[in-house]
């Protein structure tokens, strides 16, 4: 009984495993190839900043002139700021500086 089941469901899953993967082909085409972000015509690398290089990067105005800011928050809690010294069509950021609120450095206790 477990051999006859195992003829019908084996190359089932076989055609379901290269569907699924023809798709996933097929959407990935769709998306261009990835982008290295420069500061300063450096590549952004929070492992330089922090001992702790897993990164969390968000984009926002950051510092109010209407362009998006590159904010990268790393496993300690601590947030870095690269600041877009160009515009949102062709960014230019700038080397990463700790992000400062109050004064101090802004940093979220994470455990």
């Amino acid at each position: 009984m477990v051999r006859r089941l195992a003829r019908i469901v084996v190359p089932v899953l076989a055609v379901a495993c290269s569907l699924a993967q023809s798709r996933a082909q097929e959407r990935a085409a769709d998306l261009a190839a990835p982008v290295r972000l420069l500061a300063d015509g450096e590549p952004i690398d929070i492992g330089r900043l922090s001992k702790f290089a897993h990164a969390g990067p968000a984009f926002g105005d950051v510092d109010g002139d209407g362009d998006r800011d590159l904010l990268v928050g790393d496993f300690p809690g601590n947030f870095w700021l690269f600041e877009n010294a160009g515009r949102d069509a062709s960014v230019a950021y700038r080397r990463g500086t700790a992000l400062l609120a109050g004064g101090a450095k802004a940093k979220v206790p994470v455990y």
